[in-house]
């Protein structure tokens, strides 16, 4: 038996020495570690310090335009002399700040500061964190299978898509996980969100939000435009004009080009956009034109992004003022380059017109509105028009030029007639300029459209007409060639050219434009012009179509009773009773109304055949002549009408006004002729015949042809009621040698049979009372002579019209009045 003794192992106690050497070591151990905490938890600080200072917080402000940039320093803070040399307060004390020892300590303070944040920044990626570079979107340049890289670049193709809800959720979940210039990039994608979707003012305030937060970066200037675009959708020109378009004209510092030049093209838009009216009714009037509608292509702002970010605006250079080119002693021929600090208003008013040869004439009320108010221009090559609409517009100031100088005014002190052909003649100064600094940009073709608009309200329509025929060349199918067709067309009628346009006209219905009311309007208007160019079946056909395009739209009540009109200038009275009867319950207005009664009364009357019918009839059409105010309808073939109607019931004085009215506004067509017949007529009953002979030989029109035949047997009669037998043989003759109507044939040999009786020739009378032309033994020797003239001088024209006795009647009033 084995016995096993287990022997334990005995400890020893520690000693008080021992402890003593432990306790040093512990102590050691805790310096060295709480140093290593200390220094890293600093660094982290240091880290999250500079990212915080990279992406400041909005400000707590309200979002409101800031008016004057500026600060209202006291008067003599600013330079009181624009183009001196001077180093202001504010200049010296940062110089002599860098030279002072305190300078420099703060110079040795902040590369401390750097040294600091390059160890932070080091530290920070030994613990795994990514780098916060972007790329040419400012977007994060990560790796792509980065999960918010990932949902950004989702959301940018649902924005592009139109999925504007959907979009918003992704950024506004990527917001949150980005920060610096990134979270830039997020927030301008949610605002142009909010823009396309049609929220301009959330739009408006996220764009603020955006170029307050990124004040010292690119991205401010984009956000200001589309701020910009947002005011102009919500039709803000005032807060525009004062809030960014001063720094685009006045300041090329704050704007990249290509950006200032996106910035006058929606500026200038939005001060043509002012003055255009709305609903249907100015498309037609004569003088209204069709401005194109702006929308933002979210697509397209996304593509010009890495442009915007990529150009810089001008660098500051000293103060000068010079003048860079001047073709003559107008404002709009001036172009000048002016640096200067920051000013006080009228001084630097003064100081630019002076400068460049005007006198400067400022109101008590102006000097009122602008005391105290301070602005600085820094302008490399600009006409001096713009620069003054820069430094005067914003400020609630208006301009103009006379022989003895620069006068401006407070825009209180004058009409409103002023103002507004003020801000026309300022958009138009806008526009041109934008065509020029950035003619390639996608809003070319709209501005474009606008500087025609504004040159036609002007009173300038062959301008306009060459305006809108520019970009019709330059931009064939682009989305606005409906509208320029349209204007083109309005500027055409003013001129008095009826055929070409209607051509303009027919373009537009033939256009792939997004503007369905102009394309409606378009069509009433080649009906309207059929119906003066005397082609009544062809406008029936046209109006037709307009009708069933415009069906249910507020055109149709106007389209119903062009075509309704048009019916009973091609004599059928039933068509134009149709036409009323299926729509009775759609003329609600007061004009529509009286239009639609006189109509129907006018039709029942012309198909009127028993007695007592056309009596009442008659009765109806009085009571509804004297409710028409054919100035209120669409078209001059009112008056005609009305003037029909006066003739057929016997007012004669009403039929003359009628008939006059018709010539006066029309210009040289086939339905202008026949109101001359007409009013020729009536003066012919009133025993005016030289006025009627003469009103009869203003007419141009073709003999050869049915109204020309008219026209001719007309002249006749008047000859014959003078007793000049000889000239209404010659009218006769002629007639009866061209028409091929029998009926018009017979009534020509009647009235030469008249006029053979009038000048004692029973045997020829006789050959005409029977139907048939004189014999050679029946007529003298002298109306041989005249026949043989008249023979030869009609071979000779080749065609052409003859020529009408001439009258003694001064044509004048006849005439339209054309710009």
């Amino acid at each position: 038996m084995t016995v096993t003794t287990l022997r334990s192992r005995v400890r020893r106690l520690p000693t008080v020495a021992d402890a003593n050497t432990n306790t040093g070591k512990y102590k050691t151990l805790r310096v060295v570690s709480l140093a290593v905490t200390g220094l890293l938890m600093a660094a982290t600080g240091m880290y999250v310090g500079g990212l915080l200072s990279d992406s400041p917080a909005p400000d707590s402000q309200e979002n409101t335009v800031e008016v004057n940039g500026n600060p209202q320093m006291g008067a003599a803070a600013f330079s009181q002399s624009p183009f001196e040399e001077t180093v202001t307060d504010e200049a010296a004390t940062d110089a002599d700040a860098g030279n002072s020892p305190a300078g420099n300590s703060d110079g040795q303070s902040a590369a401390l500061a750097l040294a600091d944040q390059s160890a932070a920044d080091e530290v920070m990626n030994a613990f795994g964190n990514a780098s916060s570079e972007t790329n040419a979107d400012g977007l994060p340049s990560t790796d792509p299978t980065d999960p918010i890289t990932n949902q950004i670049a989702l959301a940018d193709e649902q924005l592009r898509a139109g999925s504007y809800v959907q979009a918003q959720r992704a950024y506004t979940f990527a917001r949150q996980h980005v920060d610096g210039l990134a979270q830039a990039a997020v927030q301008y994608r949610l605002a142009l969100c909010s823009e396309a979707a049609g929220n301009f003012r959330e739009a408006s305030t996220q764009y603020q939000q955006i170029s307050r937060s990124f004040s010292a970066t690119t991205w401010a200037a984009v956000a200001r435009l589309g701020e910009a675009r947002c005011l102009a959708a919500l039709g803000r020109v005032d807060s525009l004009a004062a809030g960014i378009l001063r720094h685009a004209l006045l300041d090329q510092t704050v704007f990249s080009p290509r950006i200032r030049g996106e910035l006058l093209h929606v500026s200038g838009r939005a001060f043509c956009q002012s003055f255009m009216p709305q609903g249907i009714e100015h498309l037609l009037d004569d003088d209204g034109m069709v401005m194109p509608q702006w929308v933002t292509d979210p697509n397209r702002q996304l593509e010009l992004l890495p442009e915007f970010l990529r150009e810089e605006p001008l660098p500051k250079r000293p103060v000068t003022f010079t003048i860079l080119q001047q073709t003559d002693q107008f404002p709009d021929t001036i172009y000048v380059r002016a640096h200067t600090p920051i000013s006080d208003l009228k001084s630097l008013i003064t100081a630019v017109t002076k400068r460049s040869g005007f006198d400067c004439h400022l109101s008590e009320a102006a000097i009122v509105t602008i005391a105290g108010r301070t602005q600085q221009a820094y302008v490399d090559d600009i006409s001096l028009s713009l620069l003054l609409d820069g430094l005067c517009a914003p400020f609630g100031l208006i301009w103009w030029h006379e022989a003895n100088g620069i006068h401006v005014m407070a825009a209180t002190e004058l009409d409103q007639a002023a103002v507004v052909s003020y801000r026309r003649a300022a958009g138009k100064r806008l526009l041109s300029s934008a065509l020029v600094v950035a003619p390639d940009s996608s809003q070319a073709g709209f501005s474009r459209v606008s500087l025609g608009i504004l040159q036609y309200q002007n009173g300038s329509p062959v301008d306009a007409a060459y305006t809108f025929q520019l970009q019709m060349e330059l931009m064939p199918r682009s989305s606005v060639d409906g509208e320029a067709a349209h204007n083109l067309a309005k500027c055409y009628l003013a001129t008095a050219q009826l055929d070409r346009a209607k051509e303009a006209f027919l373009k537009v219905v033939d256009s792939s434009t997004h503007n369905f009311d102009a394309q409606i309007g378009a069509y009433l208007y080649v009906g309207r012009l059929q119906v003066e160019q005397g082609r009544f079946q062809p406008a029936v056909s046209s109006l037709v179509r307009a009708l069933a395009i415009c069906r249910g739209t507020e055109f149709e009540p106007h389209a119903a009773l062009l075509l309704s009109s048009a019916y009973l200038m091609a004599e059928s009275p039933q068509g134009a009773s149709s036409v009323l009867m299926e729509r009775r319950e759609a003329f609600n207005d007061e004009q529509q109304h009286n239009a639609a009664a006189f109509l129907s009364s006018k039709s029942r009357f012309d198909a009127a055949v028993l007695p007592g019918k056309k009596e009442r009839a008659a009765r109806a059409l009085v009571t509804a002549l004297s409710q028409l105010k054919p100035d209120r309808q669409f078209g001059a073939h009112w008056y005609y009408l009305h003037a029909l109607a006066c003739e057929e019931l016997g007012l004669t004085d009403q039929a003359i006004e009628g008939f006059t009215e018709t010539i006066k506004r029309l210009p040289a067509a086939p339905l202008r002729d026949r109101a001359m017949v007409k009013l020729a007529n009536q003066y012919r009953f009133d025993n005016r015949l030289d006025e009627a002979a003469g009103l009869l030989a203003g007419i141009n029109a073709d003999r050869s042809g049915s109204l020309g035949q008219h026209i001719t047997i007309q002249a006749a009669q008047v000859a014959l009621d003078k007793g000049d037998g000889p000239a209404a043989v010659q009218h006769c003759r002629y007639v009866v040698g061209v028409t091929e109507d029998e009926q018009l044939q017979k009534v020509a040999l009647r009235l030469m049979g008249r006029a053979y009786e009038l000048q004692q020739n029973h045997k020829a009378a006789v050959y005409c009372f029977a139907g048939m032309l004189p014999a050679a033994d029946a007529i003298s020797l002298e109306e041989k002579a005249k026949n043989a003239a008249a023979a030869a001088k009609s071979e000779s024209a080749d065609g052409e019209p003859g020529a009408l006795p001439s009258g003694a009647i001064d044509m004048t009033d006849y005439e339209r009045r054309t710009p």
